[in-house]
């Protein structure tokens, strides 16, 4: 069942759901032992089209509450989740193996989930409207899993 997020924080739920799609059509093609360069094309273009402008929709609205006692934990992990996530993608396109693809798609969807189920919740209840409206931003490519051209995961 869909949690129902406040509307500035929407935009950022759906970019989280096309990250469990792509997540799923990794592991899929993982599982299928895919090509690897199709997974690691997939994987990289995903990050750099959906991830990078979703990430800084988040870091740039969530510095500014840093200070927040109720909310400096969650953010300093969504920081550094981030930050590990990017790494996994240098490695993924530098040398990519299915355990590289692995560990991001487990990294990924458990990155998601904690914002989701405990993040997004502290901002909800902390943050106030001012900072939430923040966080209001153009989707990006929620589409990205449909529209790429090569279905490895079938």
């Amino acid at each position: 069942m869909p949690i129902k997020r406040h509307v500035s924080l929407q935009p950022l739920a759906r970019d989280h759901h096309e990250g469990l799609m792509a997540a799923l059509l990794l592991e899929k093609g993982y599982k299928k032992k895919a090509p690897l360069h199709q997974l690691q094309d997939f994987s990289t273009q995903f990050f750099h089209s959906v991830l990078v402008p979703h990430f800084f929709i988040e870091e740039n609205a969530a510095m500014p509450l840093l200070d927040h006692p109720e909310l400096k934990a969650g953010i300093e992990k969504m920081l550094h989740d981030h930050v590990q996530l990017k790494k996994m993608i240098e490695d993924i396109q530098h040398q990519p193996s299915y355990e590289a693809i692995e560990l991001f798609v487990v990294s990924l969807k458990e990155h998601i989930r904690f914002e989701d189920r405990v993040l997004f919740i502290q901002l909800e209840q902390w943050a106030g409207e001012v900072a939430l409206a923040t966080f209001v931003h153009q989707e990006s490519k929620r589409n990205f899993c449909e529209v790429f051209p090569v279905k490895f995961w079938l």
